[in-house]
């Protein structure tokens, strides 16, 4: 088991390492922990888990073999189950990416079975959804009368209760936090400024 933080050691995969070299370098990483399915049920680890339990849901994540290398990215690749809010959850989800790391496919390319990764579920915006910062669209372009880009709609209501997902969505800030805003500053057929 590793506890993000932690030194890990040789035997831990990359994505788990990289996250608790992070985290002791003083940047925002949400706690959790790393561990092979068949430590769950040891009672260190089953300790570890009901604290960071206590803190809210955790989302359990599959951390391949090949995430996070020099040679091979996977991110994504692995099944991700949120919001598991008891030891029972947590069990059901890594079941779950035992199950879903059974595809030969993914096994061939992530080289190897998943350590399960738990962390603290990372809150987005108080409304419950999350968003890009503000794209500023450019007017009309008035050499070729390329229309200016349409407006974004606003992101879908986040679903209530459990859910799989095979990634992650960022927790991007509300627009009235995003520090700064992107502007198309050409016409994307004719390239002259507008």
């Amino acid at each position: 088991m590793l506890v993000l933080g932690d030194s890990p050691g040789p035997d831990i995969p990359p994505k788990p390492a990289v996250l608790s070299r992070l985290l002791r370098a003083g940047l925002p990483v949400p706690p959790g922990l790393a561990c092979a399915a068949e430590e769950l049920t040891g009672s260190a680890v089953r300790e570890r888990l009901a604290d960071l339990l206590a803190g809210g849901p955790v989302i359990v994540r599959a951390a391949l073999a090949s995430e996070d290398t020099v040679d091979a990215a996977a991110a994504g690749l692995g099944l991700s189950v949120p919001d598991c809010r008891d030891l029972a959850d947590v069990d059901r989800a890594a079941a779950a990416i035992a199950e879903a790391a059974g595809d030969p496919w993914l096994r061939r390319y992530s080289g190897g079975a998943p350590t399960c990764r738990c962390s603290s579920s990372v809150r987005s915006s108080a409304a419950g959804s999350q968003s890009l910062p503000p794209i500023a669209a450019a007017p009309a372009c008035s050499s070729c009368t390329t229309p200016a880009a349409p407006t974004p709609s606003p992101p879908a209501p986040a679903r209530a209760g459990p859910a799989r997902s095979r990634s992650p969505s960022p927790p991007w800030p509300p627009p009235s936090q995003a520090s700064s805003t992107m502007s198309l500053r050409s016409c994307p057929k004719c390239q002259l400024s507008t």
